[in-house]
């Protein structure tokens, strides 16, 4: 899933600040590997990505912290969610679309009004259930 372009251009603007950007190459550190470096008397280790294509994506971190971690849900909020997924399977009831849409705008910055509209609602949980899924690889 992609991040939405404002988080993007904000994302992009503090690689493009920080000194361990690479300019030449775009990528945090060296090219692919990345490598080792002391942060705020920390080690850590950069990813080595090419952040024109890093920063589109909705979940990605920045190794040193720097971008916010907004997309983030805790593990309450992700047993919450894989329940009203779990529940909206073949109805939707007018409570859950409601929850439905409070989540994806809360998780997604997506901006969707309330629809009761059937492709509407499909989208907003298949949204949803990639929500989960990459929790579920972290």
């Amino acid at each position: 899933m992609f991040a939405p372009s404002k988080i993007t251009a904000e994302r992009r603007s503090i690689c493009d600040k920080c000194k361990y950007f690479k300019k030449k190459s775009k990528t945090c550190g060296t090219p692919i590997v990345g490598n080792k470096v002391t942060y705020r008397k920390k080690e850590y280790k950069l990813c080595g990505c090419f952040m024109d294509i890093k920063a589109r994506l909705l979940y990605s971190r920045c190794p040193l912290g720097k971008w916010q971690d907004e997309y983030k849900i805790s593990e309450v909020e992700y047993k919450e969610l894989k329940e009203l997924l779990s529940n909206a399977v073949n109805e939707v009831s007018r409570e859950e679309n409601t929850k439905l849409h409070y989540l994806h705008n809360k998780y997604l910055k997506s901006g969707v009004q309330g629809s009761r509209c059937i492709p509407c609602v499909l989208q907003i949980i298949n949204d949803l259930h990639k929500v989960v899924e990459q929790y579920e690889q972290e």
